[in-house]
């Protein structure tokens, strides 16, 4: 016996799918084009001479950035320093600006936040174009040793470029950072319970359809695997925004790696820098960024 009759049943999934993918898809493009929090801070604020710098993307993004040469004595090394989700460079000059001491920096706005162009953020996808852009731009400036410092969509970001042989990167210090990013949607939608798991692959379907981007594509757990390149990873361990289980995770990939090391503090959430952070972060890039 039947207990729907076939229309019904078509009737219950549209009433349930309909919304499912408008739900879906509002959500996707309110996370691509999210409201920018733009800093007013530059590098005059704190009295240092810098350069601004416009970088162009493989596929045609303009990009800007601040080319921060080292205070007093030159240096060949440079670290390249990457914004969080929805900030830009400015937010990230007081936290680095200490580097200045030893190292030239070079502070970039990701695509569409900042000054640089683009419709929409891909949350780390092609902002691995961004990475290359900048080390390209370093290699014409005829930069010996490269490092990355990335927080949050920069640090996966940062630690992505390990997976690049032809990228010369030779440091990653990764705070905060999610270990995948299709992990990290299935995060945002688990709130949701059984629709956590429709939510996530409708997702997927509408990124790869609509921005011809994967959520697969960008997994700092799996680009890390294997390297031997030095590694700091940077996370607290009362983030709520990305959890500490990500960087548990990149540990374990990491486990093989020499150079690794971690910076893991028990209080403050997600961007807190921890007392330690300075001592730590500007050792690890002293380390192994030396002209020696």
């Amino acid at each position: 016996m039947m207990l729907f009759k076939r229309s019904t049943v078509t009737d219950l999934l549209i009433v349930v799918l309909v919304p499912l993918v408008f739900m879906t898809t509002l959500g996707l493009f309110s996370a691509v084009r999210p409201r920018k929090l733009a800093s007013s801070v530059n590098p005059d604020h704190f009295d240092l001479r810098f350069e601004n710098v416009s970088l162009v993307t493989e596929d045609r993004v303009k990009l800007a950035g601040w080319y921060i040469p080292k205070q007093g004595d030159t240096t060949d090394s440079t670290i390249i320093v990457l914004h969080g989700y929805p900030t830009d460079k400015g937010d990230m000059l007081a936290r680095t600006k200490f580097l200045v001491d030893d190292f030239n920096l070079l502070l970039l706005d990701f695509r569409y936040f900042g000054e640089s162009e683009g419709s929409h953020t891909t949350v780390g996808v092609k902002e691995a174009e961004d990475l290359t852009a900048a080390v390209r731009y370093l290699e014409g400036k005829g930069t010996r040793k490269i490092g990355v410092y990335g927080i949050s969509m920069g640090g996966a970001v940062a630690l992505m470029g390990l997976d690049d042989p032809g990228l010369a990167i030779d440091a990653v210090a990764a705070e905060a950072s999610y270990a995948d990013l299709k992990m990290m949607t299935q995060e945002v939608f688990k709130y949701l319970g059984p629709l956590g798991t429709p939510l996530t692959f409708a997702s997927e379907l509408i990124a790869g359809l609509v921005l011809g981007v994967s959520l697969e594509q960008v997994s700092p757990v799996r680009a890390v695997r294997g390297t031997d390149k030095p590694v700091l990873l940077i996370h607290s361990r009362e983030d709520k925004l990305v959890g500490f289980e990500n960087a548990e995770r990149i540990k374990e990939s990491l486990a093989e790696n020499p150079d690794a090391q971690y910076l893991f503090f028990e209080t403050g959430d997600h961007g807190q820098a921890s007392v330690e952070f300075a001592e730590v972060v500007g050792g690890f890039f002293r380390k192994h960024l030396s002209n020696d």
